[in-house]
C-alpha cells in the first residue's frame, strides 16, 4: 500500500513511516500543490491511498467511491511525531484497508 500525504500533512512524515507503507509520498513530491481535484486524480491514476486531515477528501469518497481510497485522519491539531506514532499503531488496519475489495474509506482518531 502506497500512501499520497496530502498538502496539510507533513512531508517528514514520510520517513517516520517508509518502512511501513513504501514507495508512499508527499504531494509537493510529485509537483502537486494543495488543489484536491489534482490530488484526488493523481492518486487514482498512480493507485496511491490519500491520507489527509482534509474533509473534502471525505466528501470525494462519499460522493464518488474508489479509486482512490481515502484514509481521513480526525486527529485535529496533532503534530507530526503524534501522527506517525497513530500511524504505526494502527499500520495493521490500514494495510488491511488498502487490501479491501469493497472499502473505499477509513476514518482514523484518536483512541
Amino acid at each position: 500500500m502506497k500512501l499520497l500525504l496530502d498538502a496539510n500533512l507533513s512531508a517528514r512524515l514520510i520517513g517516520s513511516i517508509s518502512d511501513l507503507f513504501p514507495d508512499s509520498g508527499h504531494v509537493f513530491e510529485f509537483g502537486l500543490g494543495p488543489d484536491d481535484e489534482a490530488i484526488w486524480n493523481f492518486a487514482k491514476d498512480n493507485e496511491f491511498t490519500v491520507l489527509s486531515k482534509d474533509s473534502d477528501f471525505y466528501r470525494f469518497s462519499v460522493m464518488r467511491g474508489a479509486p482512490p481510497k481515502v484514509a481521513w485522519l480526525r486527529v485535529g491539531n496533532d503534530g507530526t511525531d503524534e501522527i506517525a506514532r497513530m500511524l504505526r499503531l494502527r499500520a495493521s488496519e490500514l494495510l488491511a484497508f488498502g487490501s479491501s475489495a469493497t472499502e473505499a474509506l477509513l476514518v482514523l482518531g484518536k483512541q
